[in-house]
């Protein structure tokens, strides 16, 4: 079973070039926001690695983080 790894970031450009290195050996998902990222962690409990940029319009990174440990650990 491969392990899921959460990107969270606001340029779509970054996002897809992560998938693209990290695709074959894991499961990914993709957000580009903080709170599109909190509603993938709802329904996917078992995200193994996330990886966020810090300066995002609707969420900092950190903000994000924070609000994400309650839930996932």
């Amino acid at each position: 079973m491969k392990h899921t790894l959460l990107f969270i970031d606001d340029e779509t450009d970054n996002l897809d070039a992560l998938e693209r290195v990290f695709r074959k050996n894991f499961h990914i998902l993709k957000a580009n926001s903080g709170p599109e990222a909190l509603k993938i962690l709802k329904s996917n409990p078992k995200v193994s690695v996330i990886i966020s940029d810090q300066r995002m319009p609707d969420m900092t990174g950190v903000e994000f983080l924070s609000e994400s440990i309650k839930t996932h650990p």
